[in-house]
């Protein structure tokens, strides 16, 4: 049991990576889309 936490708690914590470059990935693309909205009339 404790063994089976320990491994779902890595899996976890494997995952936080390309998750967190997703998050990254997603913030520069929303900021590019907010500066072209911006920048657009209307």
């Amino acid at each position: 049991m404790h063994h089976h936490i320990h491994s779902l708690s890595t899996a976890i914590r494997r995952m936080m990576v390309p998750l967190r470059t997703l998050r990254g990935v997603a913030i520069g693309v929303i900021i590019v889309v907010l500066i072209i909205s911006g920048h657009s009339p209307g």
